[in-house]
């Protein structure tokens, strides 16, 4: 990211704390964990911003947002990965796990995405990228929630593309596969709760990717490693999780 601005928004525990629905699964790295990932940018040479961000919150989003302006300046390139999880069968499904996966998954780009855009085509110039999933192109049993949120975040990627078109905005969302991160561990044991098996997590997570695809088909995938690397030259990217 040669002349770059970085600015990273996460929701951390303080944030977190007694808002989480008991049937989501939410990673909510500490105030020092952010503060890891910030130097580890920082490292590279590019100026960094790194912040608690609550995508749920109206509030949080528009001081997050103006705090990068204010700092870095308008943002150029938006990547919207917030992401929280949760399983349940559609019968008797909680309404609460429900609202809060659209929430974050769904809604939470919706916001971001919204206070950036005007910026951007006001530039002619602007990069927005969705974090979808196979989920939202395939359905999955127990996933009805995910699948839903992530299936309309491919089309709020549309709709984007479509208005940002003509004033050199573009939108795009990457859809990966089943990735082992520390959010899956909790998803699985969650899973296989529900499922009434009775195996280790690795078992389990065989078994998923022989239906699903290996974890280790989205390069880099692990803890401390981003899932995509774009190109940026004396640019500003906002990128949330």
């Amino acid at each position: 990211m040669k002349g770059a601005s970085v600015a990273i928004g996460s929701l951390t525990p303080d944030l977190g704390e007694g808002t989480i629905d008991p049937g989501q699964r939410a990673f909510m790295p500490t105030d020092d964990v952010l503060a890891a990932a910030r130097d580890a940018i920082a490292a590279t040479g590019v100026k960094v911003l790194a912040l608690p961000l609550d995508v749920r919150s109206d509030e949080s989003v528009a001081q997050n947002h103006a705090d990068i302006v204010d700092k870095l300046g308008p943002v150029d390139i938006l990547i919207n990965a917030a992401g929280t999880s949760g399983r349940h069968a559609m019968i008797d499904h909680p309404d609460g796990l429900w609202h809060a996966l659209l929430d974050v998954n769904l809604t939470g780009s919706y916001r971001t995405t919204k206070l950036c855009l005007p910026d951007m085509i006001a530039r002619q110039w602007g990069r927005v990228l969705m974090f979808s999933s196979t989920a939202g192109l395939n359905g999955h049993e127990l996933h009805a929630a995910y699948c839903a949120s992530k299936s309309g975040l491919l089309g709020l990627m549309r709709c984007v593309a479509l208005e940002g078109a003509a004033h050199g905005v573009t939108c795009n969302a990457l859809c990966p596969g089943w990735v082992a991160s520390e959010q899956n561990v909790d998803g699985c044991i969650q899973e296989m709760a529900l499922l009434g098996l009775d195996m280790t997590v690795e078992e389990y997570r065989v078994a998923m990717a022989e239906k699903m695809g290996a974890p280790e088909t989205v390069s880099g995938a692990r803890r401390g490693r981003r899932l995509c690397r774009l190109p940026v030259h004396g640019r500003r990217a906002w990128h949330h999780r």
